[in-house]
């Protein structure tokens, strides 16, 4: 596949404990849906090998990630964690596997999208807000407890966004901005066009943050 410009990627993500969801944009085109099951398991690549010569293709929900090419270790998500190995660990804190859904979320849209192009863009920009528990990490946490989480999450996110493996596939993406808000139950839209990029959260449930902790 030739390259080719680059693409700008707008996405909208509710990290949801039973669902991730997900809406996301390209360039001018309208805006996307998709969903993905929230689940993660590190196993040995050589099941995962094992799983692929027993198929004859692999759907787009099944998807493995990893940040070195020859690691022997990799990040089963999706469906390949939820159905094939059977995994349930979508209790343990969001926050602290955030970083990991979001790769998943970027692999599985570069994947659609790239079925839609002939040629790969030489470089993927990505605007990303995403909706974190901040109060999950513990039930006391303060101010200052919440900014050092997404501090973390925010540069372990953009280090591995620079370069992961999706399905065996190099991705590299350029993290241009980031918004975090507070998760509730509710759903994102987001659009973009040339001059301005804008988020519009819908919350439909109650959720109580002390004013000082809503950070952006």
């Amino acid at each position: 596949m030739n390259n080719s410009s680059s693409m700008q990627m707008n996405v909208c993500a509710d990290l949801g404990a039973s669902e991730l969801k997900v809406i996301y944009q390209i360039g001018e085109n309208g805006p996307s849906g998709m969903s993905l099951l929230p689940n993660i398991l590190e196993v040995d690549s050589s099941l995962v090998s094992m799983y692929r010569q027993q198929q004859m293709s692999i759907s787009e929900d099944i998807a493995w990630l990893k940040l070195n090419k020859r690691d022997t270790k990799v990040i089963a998500v999706d469906q390949l964690a939820e159905n094939i190995f059977s995994l349930r660990n979508h209790r343990k804190l969001k926050i602290n596997l955030a970083d990991w859904r979001v790769l998943a979320i970027i692999g599985k849209i570069i994947t659609i999208e790239l079925e839609k192009v002939l040629a790969y863009p030489e470089e993927i920009i990505l605007s990303l807000t995403v909706l974190l528990p901040f109060r999950e990490c513990s039930g006391n946490s303060t101010g200052d407890s919440i900014k050092e989480e997404i501090k973390a999450f925010k540069r372990e996110l953009k280090k591995k966004l620079k370069r992961f493996y999706h399905n065996e596939q190099k991705r590299v993406v350029k993290l241009e901005n980031i918004k975090i808000l507070p998760e509730g139950v509710g759903s994102l839209m987001c659009s973009s066009n040339q001059e301005s990029t804008s988020t519009i959260v819908i919350m439909l449930g109650h959720w109580t943050l002390d004013k000082k902790q809503l950070l952006a």
